[in-house]
């Protein structure tokens, strides 16, 4: 490989050193050097960077969009690699792959394809063709555009179509994770309003997970059935990816099934990049043993990435964190109708609920929480406010007595805090202005933690009253001032260094449900659309309560039953994550009517919170939900009163155990008042629950979670 035109030795060396370590570094010196038509220059979110014709370095994934140089016949060829830099470790995949058994099917993941039905999988979408704001949501908040969405909808069909086609359900474990995750990111591609990254990010795991199962097939399809055959069967395979391998007994295998296969033949001495020739198909078997290269520590940085982890490691891990929490095996995939049994009515209440000012206790005397009610609060579950009020409010008891109040989206009474109807107009409105750039940055798969960005009561007051993510900063020294930057710090997490996000402008009316949303309290229907808002907001925060407690208490042996335990206390289907909240969830799960409905999610909750560590003595387990010394079967038959019983305690357990480890009561499960969500608003169906019981008057679990519970023995 020659140097490029106009530097030294000394100096290309130094600049490889840096582009090692700085591969951003690339773009800037791309912009200023000539580019290759071959290995075009793309923006920061694009695929391929090229620093000179005669410098190539790749910037390579199964997503790339540049040509592969295929292995040709007989002769050797160069490529040049360079870590994928684009969602850094997160998706640390790169290609070529190293051949590996336990990842067998990554020389068989399709190479890129300009049409046919599978292109959508290698769509790079331009913020500027293919990205639709809808100012409505919020600015700089949209969706892929239709025809974009289209092309990745398409895609993901005919990958689960091969998939059902090709496949057999016990072929490959992971595949019906990935189907499953190809299922949740096109949902929330067609649904949701996000930043362009954040849509361009959802773009991506969808991609990813659909290309793996693509390899998934081929692998299955074409290759195994010739592992062990002595003969060519085979021609090479074009429309594969290849890989990477030094075993001549593995060489030989890939070449008679046809895979396309890379080897080292040599690597540069003088500028020392990771460059190395490549080797023919047809190349004599007894030629395939090939001496150890000279630069060995080299090698093992393309081969294993540039930290101590391989590259498998990282891409397990990867799967791990980002595929597999999405997992659920369900039992019951089949949609009933809406479950029977009338909500609560309506609060008839409509003065506004005030926060209880720390006043001085007096000797003796136990001060506990209250709930609020109004007509426009969703009524919570009534065990889980009895619950509540049985809390002694004493901060002597907390972990930590001086432990910040913070939220993760704002307290469901705020809306119920102004006594004049246009003071509360404007909290409803000023919230759905605000709705979908808050939801962006909690239901962000990027995010290791659900709901990490928390902040005070106050702090909300003050986003909400100003209705806007550019607040107005408060004078210096005023009391407003620590909220102001705590709601600073919210706005920098959304915005993701992209100034143009924001709320929905003033002159746009903002929407709720896809419709625009209007204050008249005059009209009919209003106080049922405003109770919709405040129950999705109670949910939610009961969701993202539960989940930070659970992570803080929970000790499990195995996190795939832990995530499943976890998905078992909602009623929702296997490509909803736990955060994506549809009205159609209300009054499903905990706030069944129907005990025997009811009974499978108050068992799912008792299996998670048994595994719960509690950390203060006056805070331990219950009895019944403790896990016993030596392992038990779990019990098999429930009576209604046992069953409510059982709720009573767990949701004490919960609600205690919540104000010990962070000083403020938990946002409790919410129920939606009659007359319910409106149909015309409800995009989701909740799945069956199997009322299986022996007979009239007792529940027993589902063979699901009495496998969980046995795990918790």
């Amino acid at each position: 490989m020659s140097g490029a035109a106009g530097m030294s030795a000394a100096a290309q060396k130094e600049l490889i050193k840096k582009l090692r370590k700085y591969p951003r570094e690339l773009l800037k010196l791309g912009s200023r050097m000539p580019v290759s038509p071959t290995h075009p220059l793309t923006h920061m979110d694009g695929l391929v960077a090229s620093l000179h014709p005669d410098l190539d370095f790749f910037i390579c994934s199964p997503n790339m969009n540049c040509p592969i140089p295929l292995p040709r016949l007989g002769n050797n060829i160069v490529v040049s690699m360079c870590d994928d830099f684009r969602f850094g470790a997160a998706d640390p995949i790169q290609w070529p792959q190293m051949w590996s058994e336990d990842y067998s099917h990554y020389p068989c993941i399709p190479r890129i394809q300009h049409d046919g039905p599978l292109c959508g999988l290698w769509l790079n979408p331009s913020i500027d063709y293919d990205f639709d704001i809808d100012l409505t949501l919020g600015q700089g908040l949209g969706r892929l555009s239709s025809s974009a969405l289209e092309q990745v909808a398409r895609a993901a069909e005919a990958t689960k179509d091969d998939y059902s086609r090709f496949l057999e359900p016990d072929d490959v474990e992971l595949a019906p994770i990935l189907a499953l995750v190809i299922d949740h990111f096109l949902h929330v591609l067609r649904t949701r309003g996000l930043t362009f990254r954040r849509t361009l990010l959802n773009l991506r795991y969808l991609q990813r997970a659909a290309l793996e199962l693509q390899g998934h097939i081929n692998l299955h399809r074409f290759v195994l059935k010739h592992w062990l055959s002595n003969n060519v069967v085979r021609s090479v395979e074009t429309t594969w990816m290849g890989a990477f391998s030094d075993d001549p007994e593995n060489m030989a295998r890939l070449f008679r099934t046809g895979t396309p296969l890379w080897t080292v033949w040599w690597m540069t001495e003088s500028v020392r990049t990771r460059c190395f020739g490549v080797v023919g198909l047809e190349l004599p078997e007894e030629k395939l043993v090939l001496a150890e290269p000279r630069e060995y520590n080299l090698r093992r940085v393309i081969y294993e990435g540039q930290n101590d982890n391989s590259v498998y490691g990282k891409i397990q891990e990867w799967l791990t964190n980002r595929i597999l929490p999405l997992a659920k095996h369900g039992e019951v995939s089949v949609i009933s109708s809406r479950p029977v049994g009338a909500p609560p009515a309506p609060s008839t209440s409509s003065r506004p609920t005030q926060s209880r000012k720390q006043e001085k206790k007096k000797a003796g005397t136990v001060r506990t929480f209250k709930q609020s009610y109004h007509k426009y609060l969703a009524t919570p579950i009534h065990s889980w406010i009895r619950a509540l009020e049985c809390v002694e409010e004493n901060d002597q008891k907390c972990v930590d007595p001086k432990a910040l109040l913070v939220f993760a989206l704002p307290r469901p009474d705020i809306f119920a805090s102004a006594a004049a109807d246009d003071k509360l107009g404007l909290l409803f409105t000023n919230w759905l202005r605000l709705r979908s750039a808050v939801f962006s940055i909690i239901q962000d798969p990027s995010s290791a933690s659900r709901g990490e960005y928390r902040i005070s009561h106050q702090a909300w007051r003050l986003l909400i009253h100003q209705g806007t993510l550019d607040i107005t900063m408060p004078k210096d020294g005023a009391k407003e001032t620590r909220f102001a930057d705590e709601v600073a710090g919210l706005v920098q997490a959304i915005r993701q260094d992209d100034p143009n996000v924001g709320g929905v402008p003033p002159n746009v009316t903002p929407s709720w449900c896809g419709q625009p949303f209007l204050w008249n309290p005059r009209e009919a229907g209003h106080d049922a659309q405003c109770r919709e808002v405040v129950w999705e907001v109670a949910y939610l925060g009961f969701v993202l309560d539960l989940l930070l407690l659970d992570e803080r208490l929970a000790q499990w042996r195995n996190s795939e039953h832990h995530e499943k335990a976890l998905r078992q206390c909602f009623r929702i289907t296997d490509d909803r994550g736990l955060v994506d909240v549809d009205l159609g969830m209300a009054n499903t799960g905990l706030a069944e009517v129907d005990w025997v409905m009811r009974a499978p999610f108050i068992y799912a909750l008792k299996i998670v919170v048994s595994h719960w560590n509690m950390r203060t003595p006056h805070n331990a387990l219950h009895p019944s939900l403790s896990i016993p010394d030596k392992p038990v079967l779990p019990r098999l038959e429930y009576t209604q009163e046992e069953m409510e019983e059982l709720e009573q305690v767990l949701a004490s357990t919960v609600v205690q155990a919540f104000y010990t480890e962070y000083r403020r009561p938990l946002v409790l499960p919410p129920t939606l008042p009659q007359p319910g969500a409106h149909p015309a608003r409800v995009r989701f169906q909740p799945p069956d629950v199997p009322r299986t019981h022996s007979h009239p008057g007792t529940w027993r679990p589902t063979p699901l979670l009495r496998e969980l519970a046995s795990h918790s023995s």
